[in-house]
């Protein structure tokens, strides 16, 4: 009778234990979830604000340089994305001595 008691004690502690367990690292994963998609969403909306930037600085400086530009080369390069390509880009821009020669390197 006893036996059977302390028995069933042991299988409802072992029960709360396992619910709170769960509780606690559902929680905690959840936590670190969000922290962890807060974080990349966080840089990924950086690194397209910065290419979005290097962007609209080669269009300045090119229509700074050379009037307005054309529709096809205000495309090619809103499609380049890689922040390496357009940082050289920008170089080039400012080099450029016309818009004929920032198209060959484009």
């Amino acid at each position: 009778m006893i036996g059977d008691l302390l028995r069933e004690a042991e299988r409802e502690a072992i029960e709360k234990g396992v619910e709170k367990g769960l509780k606690k690292g559902l929680k905690e994963g959840l936590q670190k979830g969000i922290q962890k998609g807060i974080k990349e969403g966080l840089q990924k909306g950086l690194q397209e604000g910065l290419v979005k930037a290097k962007q609209d600085d080669i269009i300045k400086v090119l229509e700074a340089k050379f009037g307005k530009l054309s529709k096809t080369i205000n495309s090619k390069i809103k499609k380049i994305n890689d922040l390496n390509k357009l940082e050289a880009l920008l170089l080039e821009a400012v080099k450029s001595e016309s818009l004929e020669e920032f198209k060959a390197k484009l």
